[in-house]
């Protein structure tokens, strides 16, 4: 019947709204000496396999993406996007494969992975009474950046406006970017 059919069109687009995308975009900025040639790929895996237990959640993962462009993840809860992610950012090891972020191993060079990544894995945390701006500048100083326009950055993420806002104000998507 047409109900029928339009009922499973609206679960179906719900099912796809609940389903978890991460994205991962990569602003090659402030590279300190770093020349990032324009086909040089941004992330690469080859073979990346992670294990919990015993349980093998990554398998054979392979992905290359290039400097400059968007990645996502679609999949059902428990599918392994969260555990790429962080395996990505070195917040996990890979139980066997190879993994290249900017050129880096996040394994061994965890710390140049985050200071030129941005990322986001779970809800972001802030300090609610402080501005954007505010809360960027602490975020520099403990990663031990201090030559970032704050200003160009709120612009490159679309916030120009609510650099001063305190940040209990700002949506869930203005919190993400």
């Amino acid at each position: 019947s047409v109900w029928a059919k339009t009922n499973q069109s609206k679960n179906k687009t719900a099912f796809l709204q609940a389903v978890l995308f991460f994205t991962i975009y990569i602003q090659l900025v402030g590279m300190k000496g770093r020349i990032i040639m324009s086909n040089e790929l941004a992330i690469s895996t080859k073979q990346l396999t992670k294990t919990f237990n015993g349980k093998e959640v990554i398998r054979g993962c392979n992905i290359s993406v290039e400097k400059g462009t968007i990645y996502g993840f679609i999949g059902k809860n428990g599918a392994g996007k969260t555990t790429i992610i962080k395996t990505l950012l070195g917040l996990l090891k890979p139980t066997t494969g190879e993994v290249t972020v900017l050129g880096f191993n996040p394994v061994k060079n965890n710390l140049e992975v985050l200071r030129h990544t941005g990322s986001l894995v779970e809800t972001p945390i802030f300090y609610e009474h402080l501005s954007a701006a505010s809360n960027l500048q602490i975020h520099l100083e403990y990663m031990g950046m201090d030559n970032t326009n704050i200003e160009d950055v709120l612009n490159m993420v679309g916030l120009v406006n609510a650099g001063a806002q305190p940040v209990s104000s700002f949506s869930l998507g203005m919190r993400q970017r």
